[in-house]
This record gives structure tokens, C-alpha cells and sequence, in this order.
């Protein structure tokens, strides 16, 4: 009979939680079954999808797609099944209960914390609601023009990024309008910046201007974020409306990582943020997955820049084919919709998971937190590895039935993650806190 770890052992820890290198990061194939497209619903590779535009992920992990050429918005657990939320999968407007209601074109994908799926439905120049219970309504906009009002009263024009703020409102990228457009509570549209002109102007509110917006997002502080795929940079708002060009160099294309507009993107795409402030970028043309940290460095989190394929594995071999829709979980977990493979993706720690955590090996790690000496008592042979918070690993060895001493007086104090993998090639990862 199997047994869990007890409550002295942590379970479910990711690299995400502790910021480990992208070494320690595998890409692995969540959903969809490459270069097969489709509207398949089923489990993992037996699902199929066409076209995915955008991804958003919700507080229980489930990742939601915006199925831009089955006109269907999709669902994914966690593990891999995949439903579908709303959607006939014949164009139109229809406002309705789950695959009684249409969509036509649905690019930009949100959701906010009581589960409300939110829809840029472009051709239908339309912001639609889905409840968690799969009931569509449209909340503003109706025919393509521009127009601030109430609800239906408001116009846009091809909307395409859709991003949720903590209290509620909602954010528009009007995309052949050129602006920004907000939705509060109450259904009231607004023009929250840009002024209607082709241009990468950095000011506040209607001083500024932007280019075509696609991905937008939200950090926990209110700032947004919004790629302009044209010219290739990411831009920040905050929420005083001040406008700036957060990464990349307006109209230059390239691959470059580095801080703010040292940096260079080529077509980024889809974007999400963490609860660090971390953001992610899917970059279409490059075939790469971004990080941005809040203070505006760019790193390749996964991808092989300038190579489309397909391609589980580290992050450094694994390869995407024009990824146009990311997400991240509440545990930091990257999700990525692999437009041109017909997949989700995950971007995740491996050698750490919380994946295999029923072990038929029982590990307990006394006193914890201690000083400096851990007592690990493991009721079978097996291999014992310790990192550190960075993901560096310290040390390896062998232990044998019993309890063995393990010393980290050598080390700082802080967090420290150990691996154990018994004989059975079962693994256990257990949180160590050296005071």
C-alpha cells in the first residue's frame, strides 16, 4: 500500500516557487498531439485544437484557450483533459449556455478570481463574459467603430488583448482603434490611453499612442502590460495611465536579452504575469518563451531562438513553433499555447516535481528547522540530493536503511530543498530551513 509523505515533509514544490535556473526547467506536452489540428476533446494528445490564439490560467491551475480558428473557447485541467467551455464552432454571436453560444475570431483570453472567462472576440468587435457554470453574455461593443458608452452603446474595432484587474475592471486592447480601452463594473467604456495615431509615444492617457496591441496583462500592483507585435516591444501603463516602453526596441527585431530597450524581441505575443511580477512573453517569431523581470530584464526562459520544431525536454533543447498564448499558474508553473504545433505546453522543474509524490518509502527529516544538523530517517535504501533555493546542487550521496546525519554548517541560513529517490526510482522532495 502506498504512502503519502506526513505532515514533516513539504510536497508540491516547484521550481517556479523558488526561482531555480531554467537547467532545472523541462518542457513537456500537456495537451493536443503535434502538427494534428482539430477540436478533439479528450486527454492529452488525444485532444486537438486549431489555431490557438491566447491562454489564460485560473486560481484552481485549469488553463483556458481561446481556439481562435474553431471559434471555441476551451478548456484544460491540470491534467490534461480538455473540454469546451462555449462555442458551437460555427461563427457568429450568439449569446447563450456553453456550445448554444458563437464566437467569431476569439483572439485576447482573461479570467478573473471567481473564475469569469473573458473574451476579445474579434471579428465580432465584442467583449464577451463566460460565467464558471459556461452561461455567455456579450458586456460591450457591437458593431466595429469607436465609441465609449454603456455596455452594447461602445464600439470597438478588432479587439484583440483583454487583460482583469483585482477590483474587477477590464482593460481592452482596441486594436485598429489604437488604444486602450477600460470596462468597469458597471459596464462603462472608456479610453483609458493612446490616441488613436499610429505611433510609439510614451505619455500619459491620451498623450500616448501605440501600434497594433495584441498581449496584455496585469500585475498585482495594477500595472499593465501590453506587446505591440508590429514593433516588437513590450509597454507599460500604470494605473495612473502613464505610459512607457517597458522592453524592446521599437522597430527593430532581433533576439537580444538584456534590461528594458536594450533588449529586442521579434513578434512577442501573448504575455502573463506571475506573482512576483515576473512576465512572460510568447514570442512567435523567434519561437522562444521571454521572462521579464519587474525591473525589466529579459532572459530566453525556453526555445531555441530562430528554430521552429517540435521538441520536449530542457528548455534549452526543447523547441516551439510560433507560440502565440502564455499562462502561469498560482505555483509559477509557464503554460504556453504552441500555435503552429497544435499543443499546450508546460514549462516546468523536473527534477523537483510534485508529480510523483506517492512513494512507497517513508522519509522523515528531524529537527526541522535546525541550526545546522538534520536527522534523515528513510525506511529503505536510496540516493539523497540537496539544492539550494537558485537550484544549485550541493550535495549527492548515498544512505542506507536508517538515519543519517546531514550537516549544513557550511551553509547559510535559508530555504533548502531535499530530493530523495529510492530504489523503485520514486522520488520524495522534502523543505529544509537552516536558521
Amino acid at each position: 500500500m502506498k504512502k503519502t509523505l506526513q505532515t514533516y515533509a513539504l510536497l508540491f514544490l516547484t521550481a517556479a516557487c523558488y526561482n531555480f535556473s531554467n537547467a532545472q526547467l523541462t518542457v513537456s506536452t500537456l495537451a493536443g498531439s503535434a502538427g494534428v489540428a482539430g477540436s478533439s476533446n479528450g486527454t492529452g494528445n488525444a485532444a486537438s485544437f486549431n489555431n490557438i490564439a491566447n491562454i489564460t490560467v485560473d486560481t484552481n491551475g485549469n488553463i483556458y484557450v481561446a481556439d481562435r480558428s474553431n471559434h471555441l473557447i476551451r478548456k484544460v485541467t491540470p491534467s490534461g483533459v480538455v473540454t469546451t467551455l462555449a462555442g458551437s464552432g460555427i461563427s457568429g454571436n450568439a449569446d447563450g449556455m456553453g456550445t448554444a453560444a458563437s464566437f467569431n475570431n476569439p483572439l485576447g483570453i482573461a479570467v478573473d478570481a471567481a473564475g469569469n472567462v473573458y473574451v476579445a472576440d474579434a471579428s465580432k468587435h465584442r467583449i464577451r463574459k463566460i460565467t464558471p457554470s459556461g452561461v455567455v453574455t456579450t458586456i460591450a461593443g457591437s458593431t466595429n467603430g469607436f465609441a465609449n458608452g454603456t455596455g452594447t452603446a461602445a464600439k470597438f474595432n478588432f479587439p484583440q488583448g483583454i487583460a482583469v484587474d483585482n477590483t474587477g475592471n477590464i482593460f481592452v486592447g482596441d486594436r485598429d482603434n489604437l488604444r486602450i480601452r477600460k470596462i468597469d463594473a458597471t459596464g462603462v467604456v472608456t479610453t483609458f490611453a493612446g490616441s488613436g495615431s499610429y505611433a510609439n509615444t510614451d505619455g500619459t492617457g491620451t498623450s500616448a499612442s501605440f501600434q497594433i496591441v495584441y498581449g496584455m496583462t496585469i500585475d498585482n500592483s495594477g500595472n499593465i502590460y501590453v506587446s505591440q507585435d508590429d514593433n516588437h516591444v513590450i509597454r507599460k501603463i500604470t494605473p495612473s495611465a502613464v505610459v512607457t516602453t517597458f522592453a524592446g526596441t521599437a522597430g527593430s527585431t532581433g533576439s537580444d536579452n538584456g534590461t528594458g530597450t536594450a533588449a529586442k524581441f521579434n513578434r512577442p505575443k501573448g504575455l502573463a504575469t506571475d506573482a512576483s511580477g515576473n512576465i512572460y512573453v510568447a514570442e512567435i517569431n523567434n519561437h522562444t518563451i521571454r521572462k521579464i523581470t519587474p525591473t525589466g530584464v529579459v532572459t530566453t526562459l525556453a526555445g531555441i531562438t530562430g528554430t521552429s520544431g517540435f521538441s520536449d525536454g530542457s528548455t534549452t533543447t526543447a523547441k516551439f513553433n510560433s507560440p502565440s498564448g502564455v499562462g502561469v499558474n498560482t505555483s509559477g508553473i509557464v503554460y504556453v499555447g504552441d500555435t503552429g504545433n497544435y499543443t499546450i505546453r508546460k514549462i516546468a522543474e523536473a527534477s523537483l516535481s510534485s508529480e510523483n509524490f506517492e512513494t512507497t518509502t517513508k522519509v522523515s527529516v528531524y529537527p526541522n528547522p535546525s541550526i545546522n544538523i538534520f536527522n534523515v530517517s528513510i525506511d529503505a535504501n536510496a540516493n539523497i540530493e540537496l539544492f539550494d533555493i537558485t537550484g544549485k546542487k550541493l550535495i549527492s550521496q548515498k544512505i542506507v536503511f536508517g538515519t543519517t546525519e546531514l550537516d549544513l554548517s557550511n551553509y547559510n541560513t535559508g530555504i533548502y530543498l531535499l530530493k530523495v529517490t529510492n530504489e523503485n526510482n520514486q522520488t520524495q522532495t522534502v523543505k529544509l530551513i537552516k536558521q
